[in-house]
């Protein structure tokens, strides 16, 4: 029995590169997929907060005196000197965004990449104002995790191909979270 192992020769490890690139293969549509879907939850909510803005009537789950009405009528709510309310620049910018990445159809450019990180900024800037106020609307809370969410479904590939070249190996990969904000 020894000497038939001992005659079978050992295969040697797949190369992680190629491993790498197959499990590519198979999660890039759906990483696509899933990405386009956060940014159109993005857009849906923020839609829906435009149109409470300027149609009047209430969310469901947020009257008159609720935790989204107080946020809506906070200084929060608008760009200063200007008094545009936030969820317009909101809906623009995720229609954009989601144009953008519609057209490049998930390949995530350097100019892609920065403004991806700029709209995780704003929400987490958005999402700790949220906190030290208290004023937690669930629709803007849906907006800026869905935002976390495309930020770490585009950037963590994009993060992975820039690993496959380096020779950090796993050091890297737990970096990953930090550099995608």
């Amino acid at each position: 029995m020894e000497s038939e192992n001992a005659a079978r020769p050992r295969s040697s490890p797949p190369d992680r590169s190629s491993i790498v690139s197959d499990v590519r293969k198979r999660t890039a549509p759906r990483s696509f997929t899933l990405s386009a879907l956060a940014l159109s939850v993005c857009c849906a909510t923020a839609l829906l907060l435009v149109s409470e803005e300027f149609g009047g009537q209430d969310l469901p789950g947020c009257g008159p005196e609720s935790a989204c009405a107080a946020a809506a009528r906070s200084a929060w709510a608008r760009l200063p000197w200007i008094g545009t309310p936030i969820s317009i620049l909101g809906l623009a910018f995720f229609i954009g965004l989601l144009a953008a990445w519609i057209a490049v159809r998930g390949n995530v450019t350097r100019g892609l990449a920065m403004l991806i990180r700029l709209g995780a900024v704003a929400s987490l800037f958005f999402v700790a104002v949220m906190a030290f106020t208290s004023l937690v609307c669930p629709y803007c809370l849906i907006v800026h995790f869905a935002n976390f969410a495309f930020c770490f479904l585009a950037l963590a590939p994009a993060a992975t191909r820039a690993e496959e070249g380096s020779e950090q190996g796993a050091s890297a990969v737990g970096w990953r979270p930090v550099t995608i904000v």
